[in-house]
């Protein structure tokens, strides 16, 4: 759990996370993290697959293949359906390695690889 003791509670462990990531999460009472700012982790993804999408012409199920290699699963994620952190992460760092680098890309991928310390190149 990096740098924070073991014996926290989820809410101690959600403001520690804040103020070193520079991130509101939010967990639920078992801890598993609900939303990153405003915006789920779903809606994060959906909306950074939409942007996309727009930018690159590439249709929704062809990135479902290249995150998740399923071809619907954009499309259920838009129906209500949920995925784990790992597809999350997956997706996400798949995104900031994929973006076209002409095209700006949206504020959850930003914060996104700035969380993580990727840099596009």
């Amino acid at each position: 759990m990096g740098n924070f003791p073991h014996n926290n509670t989820g809410e101690d462990y959600c403001r520690q996370a804040a103020r070193t990531q520079r991130v509101k999460l939010q967990l639920d009472r078992v801890g598993k993290i609900l939303h990153t700012g405003e915006m789920s982790l779903r809606e994060s993804l959906i909306n950074t697959a939409d942007a996309y999408c727009a930018v690159t012409g590439v249709a929704v199920s062809r990135v479902g293949c290249e995150i998740a290699r399923d071809g619907k699963f954009i499309m259920r994620l838009k129906e209500g359906g949920d995925c784990t952190t790992r597809t999350y992460e997956n997706a996400m760092t798949w995104f900031s390695r994929s973006w076209p680098s002409k095209s700006s890309m949206p504020t959850e991928l930003r914060q996104y690889m700035r969380m993580r310390g990727i840099r596009k190149k």
